[in-house]
């Protein structure tokens, strides 16, 4: 499993603040496996490469590189989940739990946490091939007035706000970044923040009831919610 990013642990435990602004006395731990099943089971996996579905009966399906694969996935209480495929090595990912969130922990470095969404979005992207196939995806100047002046909020601990003059700034856990965004030429919006890496470009369509979804990583869902004004503080 590739890891995009990672903080190191000390820097991890000072972002350990209440939301009155004290200090936690409960540092990092290593995710139970009871916890691990509650966060993973029924969700789907998005990585840079593909996606990997985690049923809530231990199967496992993976599209990774244009690869499919079936397996079983496991947890135990040392914070491992393990994906299990016939005739292979288990392939182990250690995770920890921090103020109630999941993070990948990898030689002593936290990193992020996973990009998880409910359900088995697989299935959902099969079942709605005819349908992308016929959407019209914004123009760059639709994507530009819809994102310009905006932030996202990409989840409960992830945000970025497009500047107009097309700077990016960005918070994630509490991590501060800036960078720029573009629009290519089919309307998709790229970022460029230093230790992201290359990353796929999002792009915008209108669903049959008028609401604005996202195509990403060629994954079809509701956009997320975006809002006047820099809200990264």
């Amino acid at each position: 499993m590739k890891i995009l990013h990672h903080i190191p642990l000390a820097a991890l435990l000072c972002l350990g603040l209440t939301a009155m602004g004290q200090a936690s006395d409960e540092g990092p731990r290593p995710a139970l496996a009871t916890e691990l099943v509650d966060r993973f089971a029924d969700t789907t996996q998005l990585f840079t490469d593909g996606v990997a579905y985690y049923s809530a009966t231990g199967v496992l399906l993976s599209v990774r590189g244009g690869e499919k694969r079936a397996g079983q996935w496991t947890t135990d209480d040392a914070g491992t989940l393990c994906w299990v495929f016939n005739g292979e090595d288990p392939e182990c990912v250690t995770y920890v739990l921090f103020q109630g969130l999941i993070y990948q922990s990898v030689d002593g470095h936290i990193h992020g946490q996973p990009d998880l969404q409910a359900g088995n979005m697989l299935l959902e992207a099969a079942n709605a091939k005819a349908f992308a196939q016929s959407v019209k995806l914004f123009s760059p100047v639709e994507t530009r007035a819809f994102l310009s002046g905006k932030t996202a909020l990409r989840s409960e601990v992830g945000r970025m706000f497009y500047a107009p003059d097309q700077t990016l700034r960005t918070n994630w856990n509490g991590v501060q970044k800036t960078g720029t965004w573009s629009i290519d030429a089919d309307g998709g919006v790229c970022w460029q923040v230093v230790g992201w890496g290359k990353q796929p470009c999002e792009y915008y369509f209108e669903g049959q009831d008028g609401t604005v979804w996202a195509r990403f990583r060629g994954i079809d869902k509701i956009a997320a919610e975006h809002r006047d004004g820099d809200l990264t503080d």
